[in-house]
């Protein structure tokens, strides 16, 4: 497995057991000082706006707050995340690709995920996985156990798991199907669809939406060749479908064509 690199700080959220002193919690991976905890604090409370469910229990929301880590970490740098058991993962802020790393020295990217995702990072299996940083990112990281702890306590905050164990296997079926059925085009098409979904939801927003990742990134998890994401972009273009108004940007200009390019059902869209 090529180098994965460690470049990251690890803050506790105010309530945590080590209380803001400097402290050496993990290989590569250290606490800072009291003068950083309003940040983290802010991190923590927008998690609780954006992602908690309404009317969770006082009691749960304060385990919740003592149990997550804050790391703050580089663009271009993988951060295994220690455990048995896996971690669920709140994008507080950047960019970030999820990566599958198999023993022969290959990787995987499976997901990309941006600001305002809960995701889950499997613990060791047959694979180990990273989640590496697109743009500098700021998360907060609970232990599978103890968010699942926390689940016993509130109804509200097991059903959000449950919603987003349920989205994330609406996207691994995605994967199958690219990768046993469908055509580069239909590859391309159906991912730009999901950008635009993650920026502007089910209206019709004609915005631009950004590319974070690089087109290496984008074939890998699509498993196509960096040419032919660059052939099929054009051709999305030369159809107008879609505009690039700048490198890295995309503007969809016919989500109901672009649909059926993707393979799927226009209405869905």
């Amino acid at each position: 497995m090529g180098r994965i690199r460690r470049a990251l700080i690890a803050v506790p959220c105010p309530g945590s057991m080590s209380g803001g002193r400097a402290s050496i919690i993990g290989p590569g991976i250290a606490t800072r000082s009291e003068t950083h905890l309003m940040g983290i604090a802010g991190s923590f409370e927008k998690f609780r706006a954006e992602a908690l469910p309404l009317g969770m229990a006082d009691d749960a929301v304060a385990r919740l707050r003592g149990a997550v880590r804050m790391l703050r970490v580089a663009a271009g740098t993988s951060v295994p995340l220690a455990g048995d058991g896996g971690y669920y993962v709140y994008l507080a802020r950047g960019t970030a690709k999820l990566v599958a790393h198999g023993s022969g020295g290959w990787q995987q990217v499976l997901a990309f995920h941006f600001a305002g995702d809960l995701l889950l990072v499997p613990g060791p299996s047959h694979y180990i996985h990273s989640l590496d940083a697109i743009a500098p990112c700021e998360m907060l990281t609970m232990g599978t156990e103890a968010a699942h702890e926390i689940a016993k306590l509130d109804a509200r905050f097991a059903v959000l798991l449950l919603d987003r164990m349920t989205a994330a296997l609406a996207g691994a079926r995605e994967v199958s199907l690219n990768l046993g059925r469908k055509r580069a085009f239909e590859r391309v098409a159906g991912f730009l669809l999901s950008l635009r979904r993650r920026a502007f939801g089910t209206t019709a927003g004609d915005g631009v939406v950004n590319l974070p990742m690089s087109r290496r990134d984008m074939g890998d998890n699509l498993a196509i060749t960096v040419e032919s994401i660059s052939r099929e972009v054009a051709r999305l273009r030369a159809d107008r479908l879609i505009e690039t108004p700048a490198r890295g940007k995309v503007r969809v200009l016919d989500a109901e064509g672009l649909a059926v390019r993707a393979g799927f059902f226009a209405h869905a869209e």
